[in-house]
């Protein structure tokens, strides 16, 4: 697949790793039901868990430089085995998208614009979707900053105004999870909100050739953290005894803040940079999804496979239209085992071949 690409620098690319992990991050109620009032250890543990897999992540990009998944998948694997490999990841970001899709369309029906039509928000999303990518990655990528610098701006002012609501006792007795919890809450924070950085893959082509990439994803690493952190503490000491009993805790904090005393209204805005980091992240996965498929039918431009793409999620995300329960109960025991193997597994077996590949090559040419 050839097609010009307008470049951006390192600072966007980890901006938009950011805003990634972010989408997910503040809806985090898959790893309260795990771990509770603890979660926020959880969120350390997952970023330091993840930090080797990054690691090998970045080896796989040096050492195919300027390639996005499927080109590395094909370089590495070849043939038949390949193009099984790269349909499989085509199907997980389609899985993904429909997934978050389905998220936005549950967020604005559920809790912005009770009663509206389900369909219709998410074939509205699409093609919102739709119309960015057709502009361009690249131009979606200067204005991701902007959008993560003020949904951190936000997290930090809601969580200082969240404090006359706040009990810090909430947060005692520490460690009264079994050791086995929180194995399975950090299985989870590896596998949701940082595992799906996979998908940035599909962004490096648009980096500028000769950046290096390992700044920018240990800082978005390191800063998600943080914002996990602040973000469960908050939800914490805030909600109380009710913490397990949302489905969206992070926003029903937003609800609980004294609204007469705040110079705008918090819980709207919050809620749009929510729908805004999520249809962020939903983008990203259109476009990772549309570029395997580009690649696999060899195709010059992803851009016709873009709008396919976007209007098959919005439609189907219906069929994963459920109760916010059940989708909790799926996210805490389901998606960590299938997401693992496509976030580890996978690349951790091309990180291997690739190292075989060239250990052979350069056993021949002593030979």
């Amino acid at each position: 697949m050839s097609e010009r690409i307008d470049q951006v620098g390192g600072f966007e690319w980890g901006m938009a790793c950011c805003c990634f992990v972010m989408g997910t991050i503040l809806r985090s109620a898959f790893i309260i039901y795990t771990t509770g009032n603890e979660s926020w250890m959880v969120g350390i543990f997952g970023a330091i868990a993840f930090m080797p897999m990054a690691a090998g992540y970045l080896s796989l990009l040096r050492r195919y430089p300027g390639m996005n998944l499927f080109e590395i998948v094909s370089a590495v694997l070849g043939g038949a085995v390949g193009t099984v490999v790269n349909i499989l990841f085509v199907l997980f970001y389609i899985a993904v998208a429909c997934l978050n899709m389905m998220e936005i369309g549950s967020f604005i029906t559920g809790y912005l614009i009770r009663g509206s039509n389900f369909l219709l928000v998410t074939v509205v999303t699409g093609a919102a979707v739709a119309y960015a990518l057709r502009k361009g990655m690249s131009a979606l990528m200067r204005t991701i900053p902007l959008v993560a610098i003020i949904g951190i701006a936000l997290v930090i002012f809601s969580s200082i105004q969240s404090i006359p609501e706040s009990n810090f006792r909430n947060l005692m007795p520490w460690f009264v999870h079994t050791p086995g919890e929180f194995v399975h809450g950090t299985l989870i924070a590896i596998a949701i909100p940082y595992g799906e950085m996979l998908t940035m893959f599909a962004l490096v082509p648009h980096v500028r050739s000769g950046t290096s990439l390992k700044k920018p994803m240990f800082l978005s690493i390191a800063f998600t953290m943080i914002i996990m952190v602040v973000v469960h503490v908050r939800e914490a000491i805030t909600l109380g005894a009710l913490l397990t009993y949302t489905v969206l805790p992070s926003f029903d904090v937003y609800r609980m803040i004294d609204t007469a005393s705040s110079f705008v209204r918090t819980e709207s805005i919050n809620a749009m940079i929510l729908v805004a980091l999520t249809y962020i992240k939903v983008t990203i996965l259109i476009y990772a999804a549309a570029q395997g498929l580009a690649h696999i039918g060899r195709l010059k431009s992803a851009k016709p496979l873009s709008i396919i793409t976007c209007m098959f999620i919005a439609v189907y995300a219906e069929a994963f239209h459920n109760t916010s329960y059940n989708n909790i109960e799926w996210s805490v025991n389901v998606t960590p085992l299938i997401w693992i193997a496509f976030e580890y597994a996978i690349p951790a077996a091309l990180l291997l071949c690739a190292w075989f590949r060239v250990r052979a090559v350069r056993k021949a040419v002593t030979l």
